[in-house]
């Protein structure tokens, strides 16, 4: 059996045919006679509401077909406007070509443009950025550059150099009033800038507010001169990165040096003193010194009582000086030798590649066989009766890595090892350290690492 339902969704009447002998729907046993032709109504209802369908069909088609024209538009048109005055967005965005340009600048000048003023007077956000920055690191002097290379008044708030070329400028003029907003006068601080003694007075470093990488960077080489409106200020260049646009401001940040040092030495000695003028001269030993090395006699210009008077020194102690006259009040004091020694702030080292006998001026000294001589050697300590070393005398022996073997020797003298006691000469191997020490006239005591 077939049938065929009119659904209502396409333009039916919800009914159904059938092609058999059912009572109600079927065309068989005469049903044609009566359902037959309603059938075919329905069939040419159903094709009118398919045809109505397709051309609502069509008209959305082409609805859609404008809106995405539309839509276009409003994205991507550059050559005019898209309705009335407005621009689409990538017109907006990076500028079109037509009588529809944007005016007021693009999306991407309002983002990154550096170069100038974006619309009248404002700037891009990165310009902003930029100048926030500097203003926060720029803590110094403001000016406008003016291109002019002549030295004269600058004009109020700017600043002139006196060559167009960073490493040519010698010199450079400010005007008194800076470009912060009043143009208050900083004179009196650019007048401290040439206030060192030192002759390089301090470190001129000027950057352009809008552009940080650009920067020259000057001593200030001489005295400033003060022509009341502006000043003249002597440089040196130092060094320079990028280059400065005419009418943009500058900042400058000066750094002072620190006084030159007083006076100058006028002697070369070993003790100096002042000369009340400034400088530091030599002193006299005997008149403004006790020399070392000797007994030294000086009268005393200080008032002393008649007795209780001490000074530390000498071999035998503490020497109480007393009155030879109880009326008198000035004294002549005598300073043995040893009371000046001051003995050396290192230990010099005196180098020997053959055998050695040392000298006095070895005392406080350590003598070195070097790693280059790889021959044994003797080091020999001479007689009391010949080399009298003070008493206390301190020599250190050193033998270097990869140096040959060292003897160190005593002539008829006694020489002891430390903590064992036994005396004679003693072997000292490479990378070895000792040090004999004058106990006696006639005894020494000898210690040390790698020492046999």
């Amino acid at each position: 059996m077939s049938s065929a339902y009119f659904d209502p969704a396409v333009g039916g009447n919800g009914t159904t045919v059938t092609d058999d002998s059912n009572v109600t729907t079927g065309l068989a046993n005469g049903g044609h006679r009566t359902r037959f032709v309603p059938a075919l109504a329905q069939v040419v209802a159903v094709a009118d509401n398919t045809v109505t369908k397709a051309t609502e069909a069509s008209g959305s088609a082409s609805t859609a077909a404008g809106h995405a024209t539309t839509a276009s538009n409003w994205a991507t048109k550059t050559d005019n406007f898209v309705s009335g005055s407005d621009n689409s967005a990538k017109s907006w965005s990076v500028g079109g070509t037509g009588s529809g340009d944007p005016t007021a600048g693009s999306s991407k000048d309002w983002a990154t443009k550096t170069s100038g003023t974006v619309d009248g007077s404002d700037y891009s956000a990165k310009y902003y950025a930029q100048q926030s920055s500097a203003a926060a690191s720029a803590s110094g002097a403001r000016w406008n550059f003016d291109s002019s290379t002549t030295m004269a008044d600058p004009g109020t708030g700017e600043i002139r150099l006196n060559n167009a070329t960073f490493s040519s400028v010698t010199q450079i003029a400010v005007s008194a009033l800076s470009a912060d907003s009043g143009n208050p006068d900083i004179s009196d601080y650019i007048l401290t800038w040439d206030d060192s003694t030192s002759t390089v007075k301090g470190v001129l470093s000027i950057r352009e507010l809008g552009a940080p990488d650009s920067i020259v960077v000057f001593k200030v080489s001489g005295t400033i001169t003060d022509n009341g409106v502006w000043l003249q200020i002597p440089v040196t260049y130092v060094m320079s990165s990028g280059s400065v646009t005419n009418g943009n401001q500058l900042v400058a940040q000066f750094s002072a040096s620190g006084d030159a040092a007083i006076g100058s030495i006028t002697a070369t000695t070993s003790i100096l003193k002042g000369d009340n003028a400034g400088n530091a001269v030599g002193a006299t030993a005997g008149t403004d010194f006790v020399a070392p090395g000797a007994a030294t006699t000086f009268s005393a210009t200080q008032n002393f009582a008649a007795s209780g008077v001490t000074l530390k020194g000498s071999s035998t102690g503490v020497t109480t000086f007393t009155s030879a006259n109880a009326s008198a009040t000035n004294y002549t004091l005598t300073i043995p030798a040893e009371t000046m020694e001051a003995g050396f702030r290192n230990i010099p080292q005196n180098a020997q590649s053959t055998a050695y006998s040392l000298v006095l001026t070895d005392a406080g000294k350590h003598i070195l066989h070097p790693s280059a001589d790889t021959t044994a050697r003797i080091f020999t300590i001479p007689a009391n009766a010949s080399v009298a070393f003070p008493i206390g005398s301190a020599i250190t022996f050193v033998n270097q890595v990869s140096a040959g073997v060292l003897t160190i020797a005593i002539t008829s003298d006694v020489m002891r090892l430390a903590g064992a006691g036994t005396t004679g000469s003693r072997t000292l191997a490479a990378n070895g350290v000792a040090t004999a020490l004058k106990l006696t006239a006639t005894e020494w005591i000898i210690s040390g690492s790698g020492l046999t």
